[in-house]
């Protein structure tokens, strides 16, 4: 079994698993946070997962910023999806969510805050 990371260590489990996201906080002009399984798998010592990163702004001009194309973006969700140093990023932006019927798409609302 994997050791797991304290949470003291985590922003240092974080720089040596994920070295590309240096350009991200170096570039983001809105607060930008690394979120789901990339947290969870490195708390519990499993290393490097999905990164996916909630901007509390447009993701579009943190990739713009990052200069960075993204390959797939879904602007009814306020999601993207790039490149960056050969690993892909998915950005959404900080948003709240409604579900009209079970099942069905969200609705979605940005500009929410963490």
């Amino acid at each position: 079994m994997p050791e797991t990371i304290p949470i003291e260590r985590l922003g240092e489990a974080v720089r040596e698993a994920y070295p590309e996201l240096e350009a991200v906080g170096a570039s983001a002009r809105d607060p930008v946070y690394l979120v789901g399984g990339a947290v969870r798998d490195l708390l519990l010592g499993r290393g490097r997962a999905d990164v996916d990163l909630v901007v509390e702004g447009d993701p579009e001009r943190l990739a713009a910023d990052l200069g960075v194309l993204p390959y797939a973006n879904h602007d009814r969700f306020g999601t993207l999806k790039l490149e960056l140093d050969g690993h892909e990023v998915d950005i959404a932006t900080a948003r709240s969510e409604s579900y009209p019927e079970p099942g069905a798409l969200p609705v979605v609302e940005p500009g929410a805050s963490l």
